[in-house]
């Protein structure tokens, strides 16, 4: 069911100082961090239409509107001034999707001054993700890739593969070891305030999730149902083990409450099918 949803009144729309992007979305007050800005309802585009879409100007405007296992992929015109936010790689803002409500929400990262332009980072709204764009006229930002990993065996060299988004807010990194071909290794960021994916473990000799940085949680669930989480805040002297072996049949579920990064290493490599993603 759709919310009641009123116009936003501490934003307008003006000309952007970010060269080639025409106009932008700026703060007509202050606007607190975590506070929502704008929520904008969205129309849902046919699965059918979406290449058609992809292959007109509107291709720098629209929003994917994946949930886990649709078939097909999905997009949708984001109303109000949603499409309007321009890209950054050091965004102010991000977005959430609200698929129950059909509407998208435009939330503050940090302060925003009157005046200020409101920027989201276009790869998935995840501010960390500084991987090259889709539109030809932004930069690609550079991004130093790890060569090597600190682990409780010590530190491992390790040479970067790809970067994969997972869902919103989650993105990947995916590397292999450099002396060990038996396992390898995805370092995973996730925004503040979002969740990777509740899943289930189905196959693999070892799967091994390591806290990096952040403040957050992994909480996982054994067969029996009993529940374990582990906190972490990041400089803390408390925080326990920084690796934890999660065995098949467990749930898993890591969730930010600042900017988290962890690793995990599957040994042997993962492979489709490794993991099954649950509802919540």
């Amino acid at each position: 069911m759709t919310e009641h949803i009123t116009p936003p009144t501490k934003i307008y729309l003006a000309d952007s100082h970010i060269e080639n992007a025409g106009r932008g979305v700026f703060a007509a007050a202050d606007i607190a961090e975590g506070e929502v800005i704008e929520t904008c309802p969205i129309l849902e585009v046919p699965a059918g239409d979406y290449d058609h879409l992809k292959a007109t100007h509107l291709r720098n405007y629209y929003f994917m509107w994946n949930q886990e296992g649709d078939a097909e992929k999905q997009a949708v015109i984001c109303l109000g001034f949603g499409s309007l936010y321009n890209h950054s790689y050091e965004p102010n803002a991000t977005y959430k999707k609200n698929f129950d409500e059909k509407t998208i929400s435009f939330v503050a990262l940090k302060a925003i001054q009157p005046d200020e332009e409101i920027t989201v980072n276009y790869n998935y709204g995840n501010p960390d993700d500084k991987s090259k764009l889709w539109i030809e006229d932004v930069p690609e930002a550079e991004e130093p890739q790890l060569t090597t990993l600190k682990t409780q065996d010590g530190t491992l060299k390790i040479t970067f593969v790809e970067k994969q988004p997972v869902e919103d807010g989650v993105i990947a990194d995916i590397y292999t070891f450099d002396d060990d071909t038996t396992k390898d290794l995805a370092i995973v960021h996730v925004t503040k305030g979002y969740k990777t994916p509740l899943q289930s473990i189905l196959k693999g000799a070892k799967t091994i999730e390591g806290y990096v940085s952040g403040n957050g949680a992994l909480t996982i669930t054994a067969q029996d149902g009993q529940r374990k989480t582990y906190t972490f805040t990041e400089g803390s002297d408390s925080n326990p083990c920084t690796e934890i072996e999660v065995n098949i049949g467990e749930l898993m579920q890591w969730s930010a409450e600042t900017n988290l990064t962890f690793y995990e290493i599957c040994e042997p490599p993962y492979e489709d099918g490794r993991f099954e993603n649950l509802p919540e």
